[in-house]
């Protein structure tokens, strides 16, 4: 899967539940907007208008990102994916959002062709999850810290 090119504000608007449960909010406010997107209230349309312009000038700059880093690259395609929708990997090809549809080694070597390094550095363990980020990061730090303290192991603290 190849990401979207498209912004959104997604705003919860919770006011029913709140008056099925008894539940009020009171806000206090230094500005007629300062609650903007409060999920007690529906929208104005001139909030609206605003947070629609927000998303506008995102999606404005995430597409100029896009079209400059891949200038020359893109194809007659790509106008078709400015919709925001997920493309596949070889619909993003088609687009010309990505080179090469390829392997997961072949895509370590390339990140290692690209950053100078080996494609053992830029190995992912295949099991990735949080625990084996955090276990790895930790290992990282206490070995720089073991580093650090022998080559400061002369300096005395009082």
């Amino acid at each position: 899967m190849t990401g979207s090119i498209g912004a959104r504000a997604t705003l919860l608007n919770y006011r029913d539940l709140f008056d099925k449960l008894g539940l009020a909010e009171d806000t206090i406010k230094s500005g007629e907007l300062k609650d903007m997107g409060s999920g007690y209230r529906n929208l104005t349309d001139s909030e609206r208008a605003i947070l629609q312009g927000f998303v506008d000038e995102a999606f404005a700059n995430f597409k100029a990102d896009v079209e400059k880093g891949r200038e020359g690259k893109l194809t007659a395609q790509y106008p078709e994916v400015l919709d925001a929708r997920i493309l596949t990997a070889s619909q993003a090809l088609r687009a010309g959002l990505v080179d090469e549809v390829a392997s997961r080694q072949r895509a370590l070597e390339k990140a290692a062709e690209l950053g100078g390094a080996s494609a053992k550095e830029c190995e992912v363990p295949q099991e990735f999850s949080l625990r084996s980020l955090f276990a790895s990061l930790g290992s990282a730090f206490a070995q720089g810290f073991k580093s650090e303290m022998s080559s400061s192991a002369s300096i005395q603290y009082s």
